[in-house]
């Protein structure tokens, strides 16, 4: 018996894999992916919306082979081996339905779990080839989500077994099994779309990464540790300083640069060290001269007034600029190459490792306590992370010019600092990581006070949540989009950034000591699998017994 159950698998299997049918959908369907995918990470402008589009369109793409796979082959095996008398040969050789089944079935599921982990596999090698951002991000929790195919292709593969077998009617499988096909493909809108019944109203408490990690900053805040506190206290300083000694007299034209373009580059835009150096230098108002030349203006044209003298004196003891100037990492090499590998050029993989980047100047922390600055171990480990996953969750996803450049309503403003880097760019004395991630640091040291959490009426509820628990279509759809990791983070960049949005359950509120508590995910996408998997397995169940009972066709054949 074990030598027939052989010569059917390998028949079976041969049989499948020489169908011109299958090579031609099949090196179809491989060339379509790889185009996808390199479409996908062409560049990684708002990378993670780009991927979790194309990740639709792939899934979709996934199920239709699956489907011409299961369909066709089933079929055959089901209905065209009995009709052509095939089983009944192997039958009348003493081969049970039984052996049949599993000894013609096997191969087709080692096809079609073979093609899913092929998908995952490209994914995974498109995502690693191109210099995108994000790319651990990625595979960990996007590209996991091919597995979800799993789930359909039992699904589909038990469903159309069940058809073929009980009616042994080609015609009334094929069109039924592709009907249910075109329909279940529908799931980016009949699982989405169920929230219309439930659509958010306007959300004060939506999670945001910075509430989270300045929280986590203040954590670290007690009679003995409070550099953090300090520090926040003289970026606020400093911007009262830069506020009343870079001033406008009147108004000028709107698209024109005034004071207070100057102050958002000196602190939320990072170029504090560069103009820290050119106002110690007392170039300051002679070097943003030669920049505003060029668009036709001057300081003086544009009735701004910057007091040097002042500024210069305020900088020499303002605990926030030394600390600043202490972690900036100098320029080095070819200023103009790592400019455009940073930030502030493109959105890459080369902005965060690469020389003269963001991670080098991060690690220059450990530095500190060595310069003289009173840094305890868990103040700086708590800084270190917070500037990292920061990054990660507000700037990394997203194109540079989104996060980083001043628009006058959709239109880039000619003068952009950024934009018109290659005017100063080789008087920069600062890499381009130590700008980013003076961006970063002062977005988060700016605020440090403690939080207000006298209001504890914020809600952890979700609405829609029996859209999450009941909707089959909205289980398939859990299980693409949330099979990776599971925490507040993750979850907030997966549904900020999905092509086919959902309610929102990213929340927070307050703990009775004031700490911050967020929500949960309201579905499992472990109980989301078990249930797709057990309609897989019940559907297959009846397959099985129909196809192994007894039937006119059947003995006819015999």
């Amino acid at each position: 018996m074990e030598y027939k159950f052989k010569v059917i698998f390998k028949f079976s299997l041969s049989r499948i894999l020489k169908s011109k049918a299958f090579i031609v959908v099949t090196s179809i369907f491989f060339l379509i992916l790889s185009l996808m995918m390199i479409i996908a990470m062409k560049n990684s402008d708002n990378i993670l919306k780009k991927t979790e589009a194309w990740m639709i369109v792939i899934i979709l793409f996934s199920m239709f082979w699956l489907s011409f796979v299961n369909i066709n082959s089933i079929v055959k095996i089901s209905i065209s081996d009995l009709r052509n008398g095939i089983q009944g040969l192997e039958n009348r050789r003493g081969v049970k339905d039984s052996t049949i089944f599993f000894a013609k079935f096997l191969p087709l599921k080692i096809v079609t779990s073979t093609f899913i982990f092929c998908v995952f596999l490209i994914f995974t090698f498109f995502t690693l080839v191109f210099p995108v951002s994000m790319q651990g991000f990625i595979i960990r929790n996007l590209a996991v989500g091919v597995f979800s195919l799993f789930t359909f292709d039992l699904i589909i593969f038990g469903l159309t077994i069940w058809i073929s077998s009980a009616t042994r009617s080609m015609k009334k499988s094929i069109s039924f099994c592709w009907m249910v096909m075109i329909f279940f493909m529908l799931f980016p809108i009949l699982g989405p779309g169920g929230f219309f019944l439930s659509m958010d109203k306007e959300i004060e408490n939506q999670y945001n990464p910075y509430l989270k990690y300045q929280q986590s900053l203040r954590n670290t805040q007690n009679q003995d540790d409070n550099f953090l506190t300090e520090l926040s206290k003289s970026a606020a300083d400093l911007k009262t300083v830069l506020e009343s000694n870079i001033t406008r007299e009147g108004r000028y034209k709107d698209d024109a640069p005034d004071s207070d373009y100057l102050i958002k580059l000196f602190l939320d835009r990072g170029m504090l060290t560069f103009f820290g150096d050119l106002i110690e230098k007392e170039v300051f108002s002679e070097s943003i001269n030669f920049y505003l030349q060029n668009f036709g203006w001057t300081l003086e044209s544009l009735r701004i007034k910057v007091d040097e003298e002042s500024i210069k004196k305020e900088l020499q003891d303002n605990l926030f600029y030394q600390f600043t100037k202490s972690v900036n990492i100098k320029s080095k090499g070819n200023k103009e190459k790592h400019w455009k590998n940073s930030y502030f050029y493109k959105n890459s993989s080369s902005n965060y490792n690469k020389s003269q980047q963001l991670n080098e100047v991060i690690n220059n922390l450990d530095n500190l306590k060595n310069n003289g600055f009173e840094i305890s171990a868990k103040e700086t480990k708590a800084l270190k992370k917070s500037i990292r996953n920061i990054y990660q969750s507000e700037f990394s996803p997203y194109s540079n010019k989104l996060v980083i450049e001043t628009r006058s309503n959709t239109r880039p403003l000619k003068y952009d600092f950024f934009s018109n880097y290659h005017i100063w760019i080789q008087y920069s004395n600062y890499s381009p990581g130590s700008y980013l991630f003076n961006m970063i640091n002062y977005s988060l040291i700016k605020d440090l006070k403690p939080l207000s959490y006298f209001d504890q009426s914020l809600s952890l509820k979700v609405n829609g949540r029996a859209n999450f628990l009941l909707n089959p279509f909205m289980w398939y759809y859990e299980t693409i989009y949330f099979s990776g990791n599971n925490n507040i983070d993750t979850n907030s960049l997966i549904s900020k950034n999905l092509a086919m949005s959902i309610n929102e359950f990213n929340y927070y509120t307050y703990k009775s000591n004031g700490d911050l508590k967020f929500g949960k995910r309201p579905f499992s996408t472990t109980a989301s699998y078990i249930l797709l998997f057990s309609f897989g397995a019940l559907f297959s169940y009846l397959g099985y017994w129909a196809f192994i009972r007894p039937n006119d066709l059947k003995k006819n054949s015999e």
